[in-house]
Order: C-alpha cells, then structure tokens, then sequence
C-alpha cells in the first residue's frame, strides 16, 4: 500500500475535502454578497465624512438613510444564514460519507486529504472509526489487515491502524468539523452584532446632527 505523509495543513485540506459543488455555491454566495455589504458600508462612510465636511443635512440624511439600508440588509443575511444552516450541516455530512466510504483508497489525491484531515483533527471516520469496515478501502487487497488507516493513529506510524484498543482517535472527523465551523460562526456573530451595535449609534448621531445642529444647512 503507497504510504503517506501527514505534514499538511489542516484548513486547506479541510476546505478541499468539503469543497464540493452543491456546498459550494451557497458559501461562496453568502461570502460575495458580505463582500458586497462591506463595500457598500465603505462607500457610505465616504457619504457621511462628505456630510461633516460640508456641514451639508442632506447629505447626513443620506448617510443615515443607506446605513439603515445596510443595517437591514445585514439583518436579512444573518437570517438567511440561519435558515440555511441544517442544510450546509447535511451537504457537509452527505460530502464526508461519500469521501470517507467510497472515494479513500481509491483516488490517491482524496486518500492523502483525509489522511492529512484525520491526522490533524485527531479524529477517525466520519461518526466512528467503526466507518471504515464499510468503506470501499476495507476490502481492497493491499489493506494488510488493517482495522483502519494509519492516519487515525494517535501518534502515525507504519501499520499502527492495526491496533483499534488504545492507539487510535475515537472522535468521528463529522463532529469536529462541525464543531470548528460552529465556533467560526460564533465569533462571525459576535463581530456582527458590534458591527450592528456602531452602526445603529452612528445613525442616531447622523440623525441628531441633521435635526439639531444649527452649523449644518
């Protein structure tokens, strides 16, 4: 069986291995239309140093009005982003079954990609390390009796998958990978509600400024 190394880095291979296309797509949408947002937001902070400039109202009202705009704009992602969430979850699951069961072994470039995946993450199999006596690399003849691949191993060595008691990761490679996503999206939503918080204060001072401040036409 060709041997493989496990010096790579986990979160490029961790994209690659959920990189597929019905997962994708979504992602990437979510991620153009933040990208967008955050211009747009860059565009209007423009709008309101114009406003102070020229010590114009009409121009702070508009400041205000797009940065209420973006605030609600903001909100509906967050909302969208949640609904979609159980469904990234099952594409995600959906994704490492098939690799784990019927693409390891098989195609050398995914072998080395949850090699390096399970490694890194510490985990074996999708669910259980159990996954692998139903896999596809299971019944391949050139296996040498191994219980499951060497990169589940604690610490990886030549034939150590043999030994499923002591020397292997129990955690399924599912729950740790959801578990990295949940805590990115938990810090996303932290910057996101202080990216809501400032911006609903400066649309109060805008909108302070344009009904009170007798400097501004």
């Amino acid at each position: 069986m060709e041997e493989y190394h496990y010096s790579y880095e986990i979160p490029s291979e961790t994209n690659k291995l959920v990189n597929n296309e019905r997962c994708v797509n979504p992602c990437v949408k979510l991620f153009l239309m933040l990208i967008n947002l955050g211009i747009m937001l860059l565009l209007v902070s423009f709008l309101g140093v114009a406003g102070l400039v020229m010590k114009s109202r009409a121009l702070i009202f508009g400041y205000a009005a797009l940065l209420l705009l973006c605030v609600f704009v903001g909100v509906g992602l967050a909302v969208v982003t949640w609904i979609k969430l159980p469904n990234i979850e099952s594409e995600i699951s959906e994704k490492l079954q098939l690799t784990f069961k019927s693409r390891y072994g098989v195609h050398n470039q995914t072998t080395e990609m949850v090699d390096a995946l399970q490694s890194s993450l510490k985990c074996c199999g999708v669910k259980a390390f159990k996954d692998w006596e139903e896999s596809a690399w299971f019944d391949l003849p050139d296996r040498n009796d191994l219980t499951v691949p060497d990169s589940c191993c604690i610490e990886p060595s030549d034939d150590c998958g043999k030994n499923v008691e002591t020397n292997i990761s129990f955690n399924g490679c599912e729950g740790t990978i959801l578990a990295l996503a949940w805590h990115e999206l938990l810090i996303f939503a932290v910057l996101a509600l202080v990216t809501f918080v400032l911006q609903m204060v400066a649309c109060l001072i805008s909108c302070c400024i344009k009904f009170h401040d007798p400097l501004y036409d």
